[in-house]
């Protein structure tokens, strides 16, 4: 066999040996838990997808398009995130306790209530801030802000719901008092 031949014959008895260490890895994981193999998977393909789209859009999009596209993106994740997000992990927490004392009823109408009020404080300070940024930057930068605003708030609003339903299923590990 020439040097050329070697390399690849090597190349090939490398890939098979983390084939059949890939293959182990998930043989554990299905063992483990099926659930947390499609966890896992479901991970792998948000980073993969997540990495791709950046490496696309710094192709696409100049420095400045890109940079407000990042502020739009920081600014809706901070509205999910500390606004509803710690509002959520409170309806977690006392959903079961409303569903041991069979309250559940109330707590929805109270967890809806809670979830307006955040909505609407929400939407005032995007429009306080919006007309502060329209006067200073320019209406563009004015849009931005309201449409970053308006898309973080209902994302944080469906993540209310979603930690409701994620207490409401059958499995007893999500929720606890």
């Amino acid at each position: 066999m020439n040097d050329i031949q070697k390399s690849d014959f090597s190349i090939r008895v490398s890939n098979f040996k983390d084939a059949n260490f890939i293959n182990g890895i998930v043989k554990k994981l299905l063992i483990i838990s099926p659930e947390a193999f499609w966890v896992l998977l479901g991970q792998i393909g948000t980073a993969t997808i997540s990495i791709l789209g950046i490496k696309l859009l710094t192709h696409v999009l100049n420095v400045g398009e890109f940079g407000r596209l990042s502020l739009a993106n920081t600014i809706m994740g901070l509205i999910g995130t500390n606004l509803f997000g710690p509002l959520g992990q409170g309806l977690m927490r006392f959903w079961s306790i409303a569903k041991d004392r069979n309250n559940l009823e109330e707590f929805y109408i109270l967890s809806n209530r809670f979830a307006k009020i955040v909505t609407y404080i929400a939407l005032i300070i995007t429009c306080v801030l919006a007309i502060v940024v329209s006067s200073l930057k320019g209406i563009n930068w004015g849009i931005l802000l309201i449409l970053s605003c308006i898309i973080g708030t209902i994302t944080g609003w469906l993540s209310l719901r979603l930690s409701i339903f994620t207490c409401n299923t059958s499995k007893k590990n999500y929720c606890y008092s």
